[in-house]
């Protein structure tokens, strides 16, 4: 079975996914596995940064570049390319879950543990949910592996006080750290009581230290700074209010760039205990028909929760799973998908399929073949709609790229999805090798054809169409505000994007945000501002790569692009 689903996954990557990721997260994850695997938490951009800064992307002034995910799962897909095969990690975590699940529920039904094993097993291999997050590249399926493995590890340490099973444990909790912190809170604190129970909380301390140094080492690298996350120096540079991406209660939770129209719908308020609340349900509602294919077979784990209240490991493991809803309350965005459920609780899946398996072990094969066959009927139906629902998501022209790249030159694409599935952290020549940039449709496009010294150049629709490409006389001239997102630095207020121009909003008394325009070569030049007001104003300057343009505005103001002037 866990060879199985290894095999659904790989269908998954490559007839529905088509062997590109298409999440806009998943495929920062995929560049943050080609910069580790390049051997690298960071990389550095080719000159003409502003061409390559945008989501989720942290870019500092000297040109360095990191993502803004922790780097656990970006490890496990890094070993899938450094052996030339990518989809193997999303295979191996397939196998792993159909292993834990049935190593999870034999644990928690000794008495019928090869019933269960086998049952716990077979709702792993069927649940659509799983495969879907093992074939893309979210970390959800390697959060989900690390919860499952720590927590069978702990009660086996518990009732044993074997010292193997708790290294497994810290190991693997240490791991889940590194992948999602905020999905370690409830299990790791089950874990730790538990290894204290089989006397080992020494060990399993030592052995989660790898992976808390491995999350802390990769957040100073990225930022620059000890003690600051990476999504908190990026939601710094690229969002507003000041704090809105933070895990708690309050006014100013909730991006207005990143997650515009669904704070205006659910957070008009910020982040109370009420929306806190709404948010949840909205997660448990769709988690639902995740756990086994259809909402009402969820009702299986209020039973067997229930059924097995008695016996200490499956409390502990109902405890884990509830903890994890908990933990996730202060965190004001559902992350819901459509067609990968309720991504936030994929994490605790296995703790419900071996909850399950272990309470219908109890009653006899029959029963638990049973459950498999209707659990299987549902998960064909559930997942031939999440096969449909991603094959109709566009990739940008990602696959259409990957069948006939071009041998070398500039390639610009229209989409930060395509940037991160094409581009090659390691760089390169644009007269060897392929360069990817993002498309601006402006003076940013100009101005790196520049500095790479006029190489072939095309741009990739989103329709998979590869056109040859070169600027327009004046090219070099005219930027338009929306391109210069994201901002360098802001402060008392923020920067948005508003159709072709960009928005400063202050929060305070003043807001003051900087941007950086590239210019074609080193020498004297000058950028003049244009505002919605009609104001504008000039600046000259001897610059070697890029020139600031800073904006301050009381209230709003509205930057609608700048002009460059030079020799």
């Amino acid at each position: 079975m866990a060879l199985a689903a290894a095999a659904l996954t790989y269908t998954g990557w490559a007839l529905v996914l088509r062997g590109a990721p298409k999440v806009v997260d998943a495929t920062m994850y995929w560049l943050q596995a080609r910069a580790l695997a390049a051997g690298g938490l960071t990389w550095r951009l080719p000159d003409a940064t502003a061409s390559f800064a945008g989501r989720f992307l942290l870019v500092g002034d000297d040109g360095g570049a990191a993502g803004v995910f922790p780097p656990g799962h970006p490890l496990a897909l890094a070993l899938g390319f450094a052996l030339g095969a990518p989809w193997l990690t999303g295979c191996a975590l397939a196998a792993g879950l159909v292993l834990a699940t049935a190593a999870l529920a034999a644990e928690l039904a000794p008495k019928h543990a090869d019933r269960a094993a086998v049952t716990g097993a077979a709702l792993s291999l069927l649940c659509a949910a799983l495969r879907y997050h093992t074939a893309e590249t979210l970390s959800h399926g390697s959060a989900a592996l690390a919860l499952t493995a720590a927590l069978w590890a702990a009660l086996v340490t518990a009732r044993t006080g074997a010292l193997g099973h708790a290294l497994v444990s810290g190991l693997a909790l240490g791991w889940l750290v590194s992948i999602r912190p905020v999905s370690a809170l409830a299990a790791g604190a089950a874990c730790a009581a538990l290894a204290w129970k089989g006397r080992r909380p020494v060990a399993w301390g030592l052995a989660a230290l790898p992976g808390l140094a491995l999350y802390v080492v990769a957040q100073r690298a990225a930022t620059g700074r000890w003690g600051v996350s990476t999504h908190a120096a990026y939601y710094a540079v690229a969002d507003g209010p000041a704090g809105c991406f933070r895990y708690g209660f309050g006014a100013g939770i909730g991006c207005t760039v990143e997650h515009r129209e669904f704070v205006a719908r659910y957070l008009p308020r910020g982040h109370g205990v009420w929306e806190a609340l709404a948010g949840t349900g909205r997660r448990l509602a769709a988690h639902a028909t995740d756990v086994a294919n259809a909402w009402p077979l969820a009702a299986l784990v209020a039973w067997a929760a229930a059924r097995r209240r008695n016996e200490r490991a499956a409390r502990w493991c109902v405890g884990a799973a509830c903890g994890h809803v908990v933990a996730y309350a202060p965190f004001y965005f559902d992350g819901n998908l459509e067609g990968g459920g309720a991504r936030l609780f994929v994490d605790v899946i296995p703790l419900e399929h071996a909850l399950v398996a272990a309470a219908v072990s109890a009653l006899g094969g029959r029963h638990a073949a049973g459950l498999v066959a209707v659990v299987g009927v549902a998960g064909a139906l559930r997942g031939a709609e999440v096969a449909r629902v991603t094959r109709a998501q566009a990739d940008h022209g990602v696959t259409a790229f990957l069948r006939a790249p071009p041998a070398q030159g500039l390639v610009f694409v229209e989409d930060e999805r395509a940037f991160n599935a094409l581009y090659d952290p390691r760089g390169g020549d644009p007269w060897s090798a392929v360069v990817i940039a993002r498309w601006k449709g402006d003076a940013h496009d100009a101005v790196l054809y520049e500095r790479l010294r006029q190489p072939p150049a095309w741009r990739l629709r989103s329709d998979g169409r590869v056109e040859p490409w070169r600027p327009e006389a004046g090219a070099l001239r005219w930027f338009r505000g929306a391109g210069l997102w994201p901002p360098r630095a802001q402060s008392g207020g923020y920067a948005r994007p508003r159709g072709s121009a960009i928005e400063v909003v202050a929060t305070g008394a003043e807001a003051r945000v900087r941007f950086v325009v590239p210019v074609p070569r080193a020498g004297g030049w000058c950028v003049r501002r244009l505002f919605a007001d009609g104001a504008r104003d000039e600046r000259c300057d001897v610059v070697k790569r890029a020139i600031d343009v800073v904006v301050e505005a009381r209230g709003r103001r509205t930057l609608e692009g700048v002009w460059l002037f030079g020799p």
